[in-house]
């Protein structure tokens, strides 16, 4: 295979492929369009690279990787990045999937900007063992997903803007996985499995965890709602607001094991909509009266509409978490998830994951220690003009 420098390298290598190839990027690439490159099932194209945004994009739109109608390709350990101009400014997405069938992301990083990736109407979706880290917005959002499975995921290292001043394109209030169905895309997600995520959030930057919602009703009404949801396993951290929203009209949702726990203190979110209440909790909210199943979970309260049927197998309501707290369940699930493949015998292996931990806590206590500072400066601009 020919080095792979530029886009249209990668292009042009794809376009040659005929299935069960391996193609790797020697340099960053910007500005990548994958259009209709499909392969068979049995021979997927495996993909891996370093895909960056335009740096000098200031929107929510602009893609490292943009891909449509493609079938059959696997990205590993690649790295979709967006724009940082600080910590409260970032812009870009990481990648941006229209219209696929069987795409997968394994051990890949989506993060360093707006938003992780925006994937829609793909058939088979798998997102294995990836780090959606260092976003000032969303991690995952998409519509119209089909047979996906998301396993193993970290959703962490969320920098939320809630001076409007900052970014013009930066919510405060995340989401680490937005499922939508919307005008345009009138059909829910539907045999979907969420096994085994880490959504980790710090007190001064808490996310809504995974959000399920059917917009006005539009695709019950195409009588094509979410359906045939299951999450297994996994751990939200400090998710405000809903650690699960889930608007599963059409039955076979099923929450089994699940862990939600809130963080004391840090900053509050603004309100939403404007002028409402602060919602601090992290709560498992199920939006419809067809039935589900909650089994063996732990949230701050569990929402459930009048006269619903839910099964209910052994619920239990926590109290708020320490940041200490929330940190030590986090390297619980890195230990059983992340661990180093280094040999027992090799010594650097303690010292990689000591660094690991702390550089994930120090990237949590980044943003308090940012807001701090802009305290300390505004109050010294009124000082200095009060004695001038």
């Amino acid at each position: 295979m020919a080095q792979i420098t530029t886009a249209q390298d990668l292009v042009a290598a794809l376009s040659k492929c005929v299935g069960g190839e391996h193609i790797e990027c020697s340099t960053p690439l910007t500005g990548v369009a994958l259009k209709n490159h499909r392969f068979p099932a049995d021979k997927p194209v495996r993909i891996k690279g370093h895909f960056r945004a335009d740096q000098r994009a200031r929107n929510g739109w602009t893609n490292a990787l943009e891909a449509f109608g493609c079938a059959n390709i696997e990205f590993e350990e690649s790295h979709f990045e967006g724009v940082v101009v600080s910590d409260y400014e970032r812009y870009a997405r990481g990648l941006y999937i229209e219209r696929g069938e069987r795409i997968a992301l394994r051990r890949c990083r989506l993060g360093d900007g707006n938003q992780g990736a925006l994937i829609n109407r793909v058939d088979g979706l798998v997102i294995e063992d990836c780090d959606f880290q260092s976003l000032g917005n969303f991690g995952l959002q998409g519509a119209v997903l089909k047979n996906f499975v998301l396993r193993r995921n970290i959703f962490s290292g969320f920098h939320l803007a809630f001076d409007a001043t900052l970014s013009a394109h930066v919510s405060p209030h995340g989401d680490a996985v937005q499922l939508m169905a919307v005008p345009g895309y009138e059909a829910g997600c539907e045999r979907g499995l969420f096994e085994d995520n880490l959504v980790w959030c710090d007190a001064d930057n808490k996310v809504q965890g995974i959000y399920l919602q059917d917009l006005a009703d539009c695709a019950l009404k195409a009588g094509r709602p979410h359906r045939d949801i299951h999450f297994r396993r996994d751990v939200l951290l400090g998710a405000g607001w809903d650690a699960l929203a889930l608007d599963v009209a059409g039955g076979g949702l099923v929450i089994e094991d699940v862990q939600a726990l809130m963080i004391q203190g840090g900053r509050l979110a603004p309100s939403d909509p404007p002028g409402g209440q602060h919602v601090v909790e992290a709560r498992i909210n199920i939006a419809r009266e067809i039935g589900a199943q909650v089994i063996r979970s732990t949230a701050s309260r569990l929402m459930l509409p009048g006269q619903y049927n839910a099964r209910i197998g052994g619920f239990t309501t926590a109290p708020q978490i320490s940041q200490a707290e929330a940190d030590r369940i986090a390297r619980q699930w890195l230990n059983r998830h992340r661990s180093a493949p280094s040999k027992p015998s090799d010594p650097r292996a303690a010292e990689i994951e000591q660094l690991t931990v702390e550089r994930r806590q120090l990237d949590g206590q980044r943003a308090q220690i940012t807001r701090r500072i802009r305290q300390i400066d505004n109050r010294l601009r009124t000082l200095r003009r009060a004695a001038a």
